[in-house]
């Protein structure tokens, strides 16, 4: 299987990949509207879907709890499989940014 890790530069110069950073814990708050933001093509039902899966999963995306992007990728990949992970996470990083 391949994975695609892209790089990005942070202020110092070095390089790090997506798995660097998607330890850094980020409110649930911002990552709700990163989700929706980044699932806005799929239409309000299905972003809505997805947001409730989340939180069947444990990952509650109110208030000021913190979740890693790990964490929502591995919620997210137990309902959609790698491939399709892998573009909502590429487009929920996009959000984040």
């Amino acid at each position: 299987m391949l994975v695609f890790l892209s790089l990005t530069s942070n202020r110092n110069g070095t390089t790090k990949t997506d798995d660097d950073n998607d330890n850094h814990p980020i409110t649930s708050k911002r990552l709700k509207k990163a989700i929706e933001e980044a699932t806005e093509v799929l239409g309000k039902a299905n972003r809505d879907a997805i947001v409730d899966d989340l939180q069947r999963l444990g990952i509650e995306l109110s208030g000021e709890t913190q979740y890693s992007l790990n964490q929502i990728r591995d919620g997210l990949r137990g309902v959609f499989g790698e491939d399709a992970t892998s573009l909502l996470m590429e487009r929920i990083r996009k959000s984040l940014d």
